[in-house]
């Protein structure tokens, strides 16, 4: 004959079973949006010459809570200056050199830049620059690519879900093994 002492017990080790699985999940969740912003900044340094700071300084990352079991990993921004790439010269020179130079993608080479000068601005920002007319001003800064076209690549997308894939698979062992006591992998 089973006692209703029990059954409460089995009912208090299957629903803290349920929390364990929960939070499990949860961890495992934080942990793959990280690693996915990681891999971001590194595959769009493939193809674009720019920091992977500034690749994951446009992540919005939101991660959900134990109860939601879910996060969002988006990129926003606008067009990158283009002295955030390679640029040459990098500084403001004595002289302005005749032709500035600067490369987006690694594919190819320094491509020059017509009537594209550096120069700093009232408020310190330093920028590539191009006459609108032909007189001294109006001037405008020229730009790059955003983090979010480097990053809407169909391989760089497919890479992306196939690193989610497998993190997700390994840190949900992991916590799951972690939390019910299956061993300390």
């Amino acid at each position: 004959m089973i006692s209703a002492t029990g059954i409460r017990d089995a009912m208090r080790r299957v629903g803290k079973l349920d929390k364990d699985v929960r939070q499990s999940f949860y961890s495992a969740l934080s942990r793959t949006t990280q690693r996915l912003k990681t891999e971001s900044g590194r595959k769009a340094r493939e193809t674009y010459i720019v920091k992977t700071k500034t690749v994951t300084d446009q992540v919005v990352l939101r991660r959900g809570s134990a109860s939601s079991l879910s996060s969002e990993l988006r990129w926003k921004g606008r067009n990158l200056p283009l002295l955030q790439f390679r640029t040459t010269p990098r500084n403001i020179p004595a002289k302005q050199p005749r032709v500035l130079k600067a490369a987006v993608k690694r594919a190819g080479g320094n491509k020059p830049i017509d009537g594209a000068f550096l120069a700093r601005m009232s408020t310190g920002h330093i920028g590539v620059f191009r006459r609108s007319a032909r007189r001294r001003l109006p001037i405008g800064e020229l730009y790059g690519p955003a983090v979010p076209i480097m990053l809407n690549n169909p391989g760089v997308v497919e890479h992306l879900e196939r690193v989610a894939n497998e993190t997700m698979d390994q840190r949900l062992e992991h916590e799951l093994n972690r939390r019910l006591g299956g061993g300390t992998s």
